[in-house]
């Protein structure tokens, strides 16, 4: 039935993305070419100028769903596939590639649906020899995210990486008034420094849905 043909196209332009001196343009269409009627490309695409990573999900019979990430690299004016990342956690993590962060040989890939419970968790990857391998887990420890969806929107900037947790109970019985929670680098991996939230119980909902940061 094509209603399930969730297959997509990705345009990726790198006018202004692209840090390269030569000003050179890409301009690459990539289609998820033989995955099938029941898969969805391109829900969620980060582009760095050289490398990109994208979103792949398939919907088996019955409705539950996988979640991968096709990883491509530039190669002069055209982005070549090199790899496919699969949910390390199946079957107990729930929208991986929800939101995703690269920066230089680093990607930050969330999956904010992880079972039970949803308080989700971050895998950061590091591009290795023979290409990309999860080097650490980054969990939502601490009261208030149980179910909080830690990691629907993340950021990676230098030593920083934010985490949003719109779901998270900041006081008790809230009622998902959401916080962001700030890493930063350690010699050992990303460890928690901080909490933001807004002042107040009660005074938000669902705080962190969108984030940025730029330092």
């Amino acid at each position: 039935m094509r209603s399930l043909a969730l297959s997509s196209t990705v345009l990726l332009a790198s006018l202004l993305a692209a840090p390269r001196a030569d000003a050179q343009h890409l301009l690459s269409t990539l289609s998820g070419d033989g995955l099938g009627d029941r898969m969805q490309f391109g829900g969620n695409v980060e582009w760095d100028g050289e490398t990109a990573a994208i979103r792949q999900v398939e919907t088996q019979l019955g409705g539950n769903q996988r979640n991968h990430v096709r990883m491509y690299e530039r190669d002069g004016v055209a982005l070549v596939f090199t790899e496919l990342l699969e949910d390390p956690t199946l079957p107990y993590s729930i929208g991986f590639g929800a939101s995703m962060a690269i920066q230089a040989d680093e990607l930050v890939v969330s999956a904010p649906g992880t079972l039970p419970g949803f308080p989700g968790q971050l895998y950061v990857y590091r591009r290795f020899v023979g290409g990309w391998g999860v080097d650490q887990i980054v969990y939502s420890n601490g009261a208030g995210l149980y179910g909080s969806r830690f990691g629907s929107t993340v950021k990676l900037e230098g030593d920083v990486l934010m985490a949003a947790a719109p779901f998270a109970d900041v006081t008790p019985c809230s009622g998902s008034e959401g916080t962001v929670v700030v890493h930063e680098r350690q010699p050992g991996g990303w460890a928690e420094a901080q909490r933001l939230t807004l002042p107040g119980p009660g005074s938000s909902r669902f705080f962190g849905m969108g984030l940025d940061v730029h330092l």
